[in-house]
């Protein structure tokens, strides 16, 4: 019993360590993921496009407008991910805000350290020492835990990233013989860690695709494994009542619907997402609000009062 004890309390100690030393390298990480990022960028301005197109022809401008759109997006989310707060449950409950009252009547989950109520999807981060709405996990590399408020800004660095990498590696594949040691050196780098970085945020982002489009994230994917266990012993099926179809999933997590939701998910955003983090829809929500509004496409972020009515009052609030 003594040693159990002995054991708790080093594992305990090991883990505090760590959140501290995260809390401490976090602006370490930035600066070296912005050196890489630059380097690679100078690399590619300075050395691969003019061995690649002759300079101020049509492809030299396609292939330099191409870059600078890639650098814009990876740098724009990144550190927009960085500096947007990802979302907390409210300090002090308003009475006269109808979502503070249902949320302090019906909410079953109350975090002891921060001695507030958590919303669904809301965990309380050891490194941040606050509690997260819709928290996916705390990113070194961003300094930042990942929630409701700046996971489109994370999913989207990844995928510029993804993408950057990818005609970083493709545009590096160039004759280098003839030219001086330094230009093959800088090509050689670029070419390595590009192709490093890709093959290591591949998985990453394939896998941020399917907790996407199956309505989880990844603190919720083990819990709803363990749930799904859980009812497969008793003999019964367990079904995610908050996977609403994987297109409906991708516009409420983008905060993007109308025609054109299948492109603009993808493009630079600094307005707000509309949903303000503390209730969200289930299957049998939608299922009601289209029936009492007679519509098929329906938002799942709630606008009208009769969408505010049903949400606040319906079970994916517990």
């Amino acid at each position: 019993m003594a040693a159990m004890t002995r054991l708790c309390r080093y594992l305990i100690f090991c883990e505090k360590i760590i959140e501290c030393a995260l809390r401490i390298s976090g602006p370490l990480y930035i600066i070296i993921a912005t050196t890489i990022i630059g380097a690679v960028v100078y690399v590619y301005f300075t050395a691969i496009l003019p061995l690649r197109c002759a300079p101020w022809s049509a492809s030299f401008v396609g292939h330099a407008s191409f870059g600078i759109s890639l650098v814009f997006n990876i740098l724009f989310n990144y550190f927009h991910c960085i500096f947007t707060d990802p979302g907390t449950p409210p300090d002090v409950m308003d009475p006269e805000n109808p979502k503070h009252v249902t949320l302090a009547q019906h909410c079953r989950r109350w975090c002891k350290k921060c001695r507030k109520p958590k919303p669904t999807f809301c965990h309380h981060c050891q490194v941040c020492n606050r509690c997260v709405l819709r928290m996916d996990h705390h990113c070194p590399w961003m300094a930042n835990c990942v929630g409701h408020r700046n996971y489109r800004y994370f999913f989207l660095f990844l995928f510029w990233l993804w993408l950057g990498c990818l005609y970083s590696t493709f545009m590096s594949r160039v004759p280098l013989r003839g030219f001086k040691s330094r230009t093959r050196a800088s090509v050689v780098f670029t070419f390595i860690i590009s192709i490093a970085i890709f093959l290591a945020i591949s998985f990453l982002m394939f896998w941020h695709v399917y907790l996407v489009c199956t309505g989880q994230t990844t603190i919720e994917f083990y819990n709803n494994q363990r749930d799904r266990m859980a009812e497969k012993r008793k003999g019964k099926v367990w079904k995610n009542e908050y996977n609403l179809g994987w297109r409906q999933n991708w516009q409420e997590v983008f905060d993007e619907r109308g025609p054109y939701w299948w492109i603009t998910w993808a493009l630079p955003r600094r307005v707000p997402h509309t949903n303000e983090g503390l209730f969200y829809p289930t299957t049998d929500t939608l299922d009601k609000l289209r029936v009492s509004e007679g519509k098929e496409d329906f938002a799942l972020t709630p606008q009208t009062s009769t969408e505010q009515t049903a949400v606040s009052s319906a079970k994916d609030i517990v």
